[in-house]
Parts: structure tokens; C-alpha cells; sequence
């Protein structure tokens, strides 16, 4: 009876062991099947993504098409501008005097004669009180008759032009009228001076005779305007020794 107890005491254990298994099995069942399907899903997901490792492929080219035309440079923000040629305005003849050996006013170190003075261009055009005098004395000697026009008239333009109108009463011109103020389709800018004879032709360039009333007022606004800013013109049914001296517009330059 006594030797029995040993091999009791193994039977029940063995009995115990297989019991306590048998009920961990059975309860962890369910997890178990669980952790071995993920563990299938799992090796499909990496046997797939091997097999899409090994697959040869083509990297995209980061070059356009050859016959894909290239879409003009633009700078962001900005509406492409359009180019365009800007159209140079005809400027008239430019006036040009002959002295005949006599003293010029855009001539330097001259004697006799009238003095350019100083010209002041941006503010507003005026004769320099101190070659009046000289101006006076010089248009007395050869006087002549004048049409004064105010071409595109403003303030200043029409002042300009009520200047020579009295420079020239002084100088004991005949005047036709007080300045006109005058409209055309193409502004004057500077001045114009208008003599008897045929009109000129292209690149003809206006000579006035040493001497003459229209070259002594030509050397009087001379100087007082920049020749640049002087242009000359013939017409044939004006009087002898009429001048028509236009006023424009102040040039800008």
C-alpha cells in the first residue's frame, strides 16, 4: 500500500498537467487561429511586394516631348507685353540763316550784332530783359511787317507770343493783329518762322538774305530760342517782307 502511493501521486500530476494544458489550449484557441492567420496575411503581403520588387520597370523621363512646343517665359504676376515700334514724328526743315560775312547770334565771339542770351528751358520761355535792347536797335534798322500766331495756345504759349508782339511794336514793326490763337491737327512744338518764296523741298534747307527783315527777326529768336527748337518754311502769296512767326508749344527738352 505504501509502495503504491508514488505512482498515485505521478498519475495524478501527469492527469493534472494534461487537464491544465488541454484547458489553456481550449481557451487560447480562438487567439492562437487569430495570430496564425495574420501571420499568413503577413507573408502574403511581403511574398506580393517581392515579387513587385523583382518586376523590371521604366523610371519617367523628366524631359518634354520633342515636338511638344516650349510655352513662352512669362514672369509671374505679369501680362506678357506687347512689343511695338514707336513712329518718329517728321520734323519740318530745320532753318538755317546766311550771314553773307555779317555776325550771327549762335555764333561765338562775334562783335556787333545781336547776343544770344541766356536760355532757360523746363520753366517758361521769356526774351532776357537785357539784350531787349539790343534786339530793339537791331529790328529798328530793318523793319518789316509780322503775323504772330499761338498755335495749341496755353498760358505760357500765348505769353511767349504777346512778348514779340511788343518787342516788335517797339522796334516800330507793322503788326497785322494782337497774337491769334491758331489750331492744327499736328501741334507745334517751339517755334516757326514763315518767309515769301517757293515751298521748300525735301532736305531743303531755309536761307534767309543778310540784310533782310525776316533774317534780322530770325537772329533776334535766335537768341532767345535753341535753333533746335526753330524751323523754317516758305510760302509764295505772302507779302514781301511779311514774316509769320508761329509760337508753339514749350519744348520739353
Amino acid at each position: 500500500m505504501i509502495k503504491a502511493t508514488p505512482f498515485s501521486f505521478v498519475i495524478i500530476c501527469v492527469v493534472a498537467t494534461s487537464a491544465i494544458c488541454g484547458a489553456a489550449r481550449w481557451y487560447y484557441a480562438d487567439k492562437i487561429k487569430d495570430a496564425e492567420k495574420r501571420a499568413d496575411n503577413w507573408k502574403g503581403d511581403v511574398d506580393y511586394w517581392k515579387d513587385k520588387a523583382n518586376q523590371p520597370h521604366e523610371c519617367p523621363s523628366s524631359s518634354p516631348p520633342a515636338d511638344q512646343a516650349k510655352p513662352p517665359k512669362t514672369t509671374p504676376g505679369k501680362a506678357p507685353t506687347k512689343q511695338t515700334k514707336s513712329v518718329q514724328p517728321q520734323q519740318p526743315p530745320p532753318m538755317t540763316q546766311d550771314c553773307g560775312g555779317g555776325n550771327c547770334a549762335q555764333t561765338s565771339g562775334q562783335t556787333g550784332g545781336i547776343t544770344a542770351g541766356q536760355v532757360n528751358i523746363g520753366v517758361h520761355r521769356e526774351i532776357p530783359e537785357n539784350i531787349k535792347p539790343q534786339l530793339i536797335a537791331d529790328l529798328t534798322a530793318h523793319p518789316g511787317t509780322a503775323t504772330i500766331n499761338c498755335v495749341g495756345c496755353d498760358g505760357e504759349t500765348m505769353q511767349f507770343a504777346r512778348d514779340w508782339y511788343k518787342l516788335l511794336g517797339q522796334a516800330g514793326w507793322t503788326i497785322t493783329s494782337a497774337p491769334n490763337s491758331v489750331n492744327t491737327p499736328d501741334a507745334l512744338v517751339g517755334v516757326s518762322i514763315t518767309v515769301r518764296g517757293e515751298p521748300l523741298a525735301a532736305g531743303e534747307k531755309l536761307e534767309l538774305r543778310n540784310g533782310s527783315p525776316a533774317a534780322t527777326l530770325g537772329r533776334a529768336l535766335l537768341a532767345v530760342v535753341p535753333q533746335r527748337h526753330i524751323v523754317g518754311f516758305r510760302k509764295p502769296d505772302l507779302p514781301e517782307n511779311h514774316v509769320v512767326i508761329d509760337i508753339g508749344i514749350m519744348p520739353r527738352d
